[in-house]
């Protein structure tokens, strides 16, 4: 009983998917296509009774106007059912964005469930043309071929009772039969979502531009397509296998089949034979028996039903895993990290107990070694994950942040720069102040500031790390300029040189007025002149003070500081 009521539950949750307009239009097109075949069965048999008494033209009038409407009704509901299917996969995208921007975290991107439910609610449309809005559309086609198959038995029933209940409980235990199997191959399907982008993963390695350089330098392009056949091959195996079990086992299903029209054909044969019945009955039995039959045939509405659940239900899996957005903190708040502890599912403990406040309007820099925590922490300071023990106090609206491994949007320079601010994209001339105090030449391109940073698209251009690296501080700068008055630095001079590290001092660390950095280095050159500099190492706060305290202490920044600036003079 619990699972016919899941399954109710399922089917109604697919029709709630549909506007009130299109259930509407698809359920007076759906009621005419199931009364249609009992009309027909009704038509043919008075037909045949009029041509034996010499007065068809009536009757053929009649089955002519009934194959016109069945014409224009398959014609519509195929035209419409695309519409309808269209709107709702329209809806379960805005869904998706919606929930993809509901938090600011990142930590539920990263879990493989995650990714596999993305997947699924995503297949909207693909080359298998299934999606929750083809799902809710073939749930309406179904009841209209089940409620037809109904019918049809009825006007049957006024014949032969014994046919009817015999036909129609065959038919029901067929389609049972033939569901449950293609039930078993959507299962074998769905499982594969991770093994598919594995796959599609491998596709994008021997034929896509990022991996590309690496590739043909190291021959890999034979291997990697080699790889990827592999995983297709094996994954299609899997699933051909399914559908020769599933074609052998449908054999009972075939002799039911077989058996239940044998049965019928029998019965009536024998009630004309006994006078029980006239030829126009026949026929008019006849025809309704394969209306009822018709229910047998499983098509792609099925496949489409349970892939469209599983759609559904994934969109309903990442909306729960989705953590919601944080309550942010009063302005000019500055930042706290209370006694945090994080760890990342894979690791021990990258942040442990640790204590820090930063001030409105401080100059903080963060130094340690690699694995000290560093970058961690200012993914916690962002937002991007929630520590494991302690809180974290931070506005992440009023942040503008350069990762270490920032984002190279293959977009123009103008809205690489926009990014940072992107609701004032058209302010042209705080972008073209950002390019310049970043000490980004954009005259040399061949579109301006207009041109495409990606050797992808048509007039494109590639840029060097160095100029990447200007590009994003440029989109600090942009967004500093509307608002952001907490900036946050991971490496921001790794691929600048000497004199270019200088501006960056002058420009960043001591040119903005007003705003709160926060800057991750290891060339401690970079950070001597922050207001206050912490020394991590193992995930808590080994030292802290500015760069003359730090220097008096002679601790490890002491010795960081002397190891580089010794390496610095034997260079020349």
């Amino acid at each position: 009983m619990g699972m016919l009521v899941r399954v109710v539950q399922d089917r109604l949750r697919l029709l709630q998917l549909l506007s009130a307009s299109h259930a509407a239009v698809l359920g007076t097109i759906s009621v005419c296509l199931a009364a249609l075949p009992t009309l027909l069965a009704v038509v043919s048999g008075w037909l045949i009774t009029r041509m034996a008494a010499g007065e068809a033209r009536a009757a053929l009038g009649a089955l002519a106007a009934l194959l016109v409407v069945e014409g224009i009704a398959v014609a519509a509901m195929e035209a419409f059912r695309q519409v309808a299917a269209t709107r709702v996969d329209g809806a379960i995208r805005r869904r998706l964005r919606a929930t993809a921007a509901a938090s600011r975290g990142i930590a539920h991107l990263e879990d493989p469930a995650y990714a596999d439910d993305l997947s699924r609610a995503s297949n909207l449309g693909g080359w298998q043309h299934l999606s929750a809005g083809a799902a809710a559309v073939a749930q309406v086609v179904l009841m209209s071929r089940t409620t037809g198959a109904v019918l049809a038995a009825g006007v049957l029933a006024l014949y032969s009772p014994l046919t009817a209940v015999a036909l129609l409980a065959a038919a029901l235990t067929v389609r049972s039969i033939v569901r449950r199997q293609l039930l078993r191959l959507h299962e074998v399907v769905y499982i594969q979502a991770r093994p598919w982008r594995q796959t599609d993963y491998w596709s994008e390695v021997s034929a896509g531009g990022e991996a590309g350089k690496e590739v043909r330098v190291f021959g890999l392009a034979a291997w990697a397509v080699r790889r990827r056949t592999a995983q297709a091959r094996h994954l299609a195996s899997v699933i051909w296998q399914t559908r020769r079990e599933i074609l052998i086992h449908q054999r009972m299903a075939f002799l039911l089949s077989f058996g239940a029209v044998l049965l019928a054909f029998l019965l009536l044969g024998l009630a004309v034979q006994q006078g029980r019945m006239t030829q126009g009955d026949l026929v008019t039995c006849l025809v309704a028996s394969f209306a009822v039959l018709g229910i047998t045939a499983i098509g792609m509405e099925e496949y489409e039903i349970e892939t469209g659940l599983g759609a559904v239900r994934a969109m309903d899996s990442l909306a729960a895993r989705t953590p919601p957005q944080p309550v942010p903190p009063e302005p000019g708040a500055g930042v706290r990290l209370e006694n945090v502890s994080f760890a990342y599912p894979t690791t021990g403990k990258i942040l442990d107990g640790l204590n820090l406040r930063i001030e409105p309007g401080e100059v903080l820099a963060i130094v340690g070694d690699n694995g000290a925590g560093k970058t961690t922490m200012i993914k916690l300071m962002a937002g991007l994950y929630e520590p494991d023990e302690g809180r974290v106090i931070s506005d992440p609206s009023r942040m503008a942040v350069m990762f270490q491994d920032f984002n190279r949007y293959p977009l123009t320079v103008a809205d690489n720069v926009a990014m940072g601010a992107p609701e004032r994209r058209d302010d042209r001339e705080g972008i073209e102040r950002a390019l310049q105090r970043a000490g980004w030449n954009a005259g040399s391109l061949p579109h301006g500031i207009e041109t495409v940073v990606s050797r992808e698209v048509h007039d494109g251009v590639d840029l060097s790390g160095g100029q990447w690296q200007r590009l994003a501080l440029a989109r600090i700068f942009f967004a500093v300029g509307h608002g952001r008055n907490l900036i946050i630095l991971d490496e921001p001079t790794a691929h600048l040189d000497v004199r270019a590290e200088a501006d960056f001092n002058r420009d960043v660390v001591s040119g903005v007025e007003g705003a709160t950095i926060v800057l991750i280095s290891h060339r401690l050159s970079t950070v001597r002149q922050a207001d206050r500099i912490v020394v991590m190492r193992g995930g808590s706060i080994l030292e802290e003070g500015d760069h003359d305290a730090l220097m008096a202490a002679n601790g490890h920044y002491a010795r960081m500081f002397e190891l580089q600036a010794s390496r610095f003079v034997e260079n020349g």
